[in-house]
């Protein structure tokens, strides 16, 4: 392989494997696409030459694979592979209908010509049957295989074992989300080689001959995921999801160094040890090689391989963790209303706080409060206050969980509530002379907030234990009387 073909493909496949976006011309604007998929340390994006005019100034770093030509338009190729060259392009990506005889010349062209300018050529192959597909662009030596991702499991799996390169699994545009779960059946399962996965790399190993050991990081793959998949994954799905998608793209991807006594290392797919000698596939080379078994550092190569093992297994368990966690939320989140109040949720049943008519008392008598237009008070002292002694809403739990959707974007919190000759009064005041300004003194609940949705969706809960008595959730604007009020009365059994 050409010096500057292998040296773009370690920058594309650095640790052996790569998670890629597609910025296709569609609803979102490509430069907030282009932001979404540098937050989302995505390794490169496929862009056409004009989309990149567009976009060259905000790709923080991504590499660039420009595609020659449309999956819509295949015959009209956009530019040449120098074109892409000049254009500063780590690798460039042709569209392949595999029964159409002219797009199979086009193919062996750009592979000749991606030869003589030292540039990777992706082949984005289209057809039913994914082994020709892989055998085709394999023939005409494409450096990478993309592939939709189809319904055969087993296909798809072999086709990933045959290709000899690295492969891109991409998602069909619409069907992202059941096109995720779907990779992860095919890459997460058992069968037989004993594969785990663990963060997405598949470790394989395998018994041959007698005496004879082989280990197999398995080949690269990587995802490739149109621009509005990725958005949505970015937006609604968050860490969670997005390690989802780094399990799926780096299936059968973890390349290992193969080290020597005198501390340098081949950087190798897999090895075998075969009596007094060690035969490796270069990833550098991309061809199995030999070497003397008294040159290689197996303990070192060994140990290091199972440490990196041991990595991925833990960080998969965080992963893990962190999705469960994830959709916890997200459940929590759709059990709530969109509808301003205050909720709690009871063993999984939705419970609703009713709002309590509150009053401001000065000497000069009450006057009802209203959160949409505040009264004026006249100088002095006064207090707010809801009728009755006891609030007809029940906690026995002293440390709740409340949500609260937020009317407006105000200050909210809870408050203890004093009983009062029938009443309770929630906060004291007092107003300037002169000046008319509300001092509120409130006897303010310690809380935990935590901010769930962006449309004003959070969770509260107190610092320490609540004792029995009356409380309240309160929404307000400091200085302004419109407090709303949400009444309830701990009971812990």
């Amino acid at each position: 392989m050409q010096l500057g073909k292998s040296l773009r493909l370690r920058r594309l496949y650095a640790d052996g494997r790569a998670l890629v976006g597609q910025l296709d011309h569609g609803r979102e604007p490509p430069v907030s696409l282009v932001h979404s998929f540098a937050r989302a340390k995505l390794d490169a994006v496929i862009v056409s030459p004009g989309m990149l005019e567009r976009v060259s100034d905000e790709l923080n770093g991504l590499a660039v694979i420009l595609r020659l030509n449309l999956r819509f338009a295949r015959a009209e190729q956009l530019l040449s592979v120098r074109g892409a060259l000049d254009l500063g392009a780590e690798a460039v990506l042709l569209t392949v209908a595999i029964q159409d005889a002219s797009e199979i010349h086009s193919l062996g062209r750009v592979t000749e010509e991606g030869r003589r300018c030292g540039i990777p050529v992706i082949a984005d192959m289209i057809g039913e049957n994914i082994r020709e597909q892989v055998t085709c662009a394999g023939e005409f030596g494409a450096d990478v295989i993309q592939l939709t991702l189809a319904n055969s499991s087993n296909d798809l799996r072999e086709a990933v074992h045959s290709a000899g390169c690295a492969i891109h699994v991409s998602s069909p545009a619409p069907g992202a989300p059941s096109a995720l779960a779907h990779n992860q059946r095919i890459f997460g399962r058992r069968s037989a080689g004993n594969y785990s996965s663990s963060h997405g790399r598949t470790h394989i190993e395998r018994r041959s001959k007698p005496g004879s050991r082989r280990f197999t990081s398995g080949r690269c793959v990587a995802a490739s995921w149109n621009f509005s998949t990725v958005a949505t994954v970015i937006k609604d799905m968050r860490k969670a999801a997005f390690a989802l998608l780094l399990i799926f793209s780096t299936s059968f991807a973890a390349n290992l160094k193969l080290y020597l006594k005198d501390g340098n290392f081949h950087v190798a797919r897999e090895y075998q040890v075969q009596k007094d000698r060690v035969r490796f596939y270069s990833v550098e080379r991309g061809a199995w090689e030999e070497i003397p078994l008294e040159l290689v550092d197996l303990k070192r190569t060994e140990t290091e391989s199972t440490q990196k093992l041991s990595a991925l297994a833990e960080e998969a368990k965080t992963i893990s963790d962190e999705d469960k966690a994830a959709r916890a939320l997200q459940d929590e989140i759709l059990k709530i209303p969109q509808d301003p109040g205050v909720y709690m949720l009871d063993n999984s049943e939705l419970r609703i706080f009713h709002p309590a008519e509150s009053t401001v008392h000065t000497d000069k008598g009450r006057s009802i409060l209203k959160a949409a237009v505040p009264i004026p008070v006249v100088s002095g002292k006064a207090t707010i206050e809801i009728p009755l002694d006891h609030a007809l809403t029940i906690v026995t739990n002293n440390r709740p969980d409340l949500y609260i959707q937020l009317s407006a974007e105000q200050r909210y919190g809870i408050v203890r509530l004093t009983p009062h000759h029938g009443v309770r009064i929630v906060e004291r005041l007092t107003i300037v002379p002169v000046t008319k300004e509300n001092v509120e003194e409130r006897d303010e609940v310690e809380l935990f907030r935590k901010q769930l949705t962006d449309g004003g969706l959070f969770k509260i809960w107190p610092q320490k234990v609540l004792e029995n008595g009356e409380y309240a959730v309160v929404e307000y604007t400091p200085g302004k009387l419109n407090l709303q009020v949400w009444d309830f009365a701990v009971k812990a059994k």
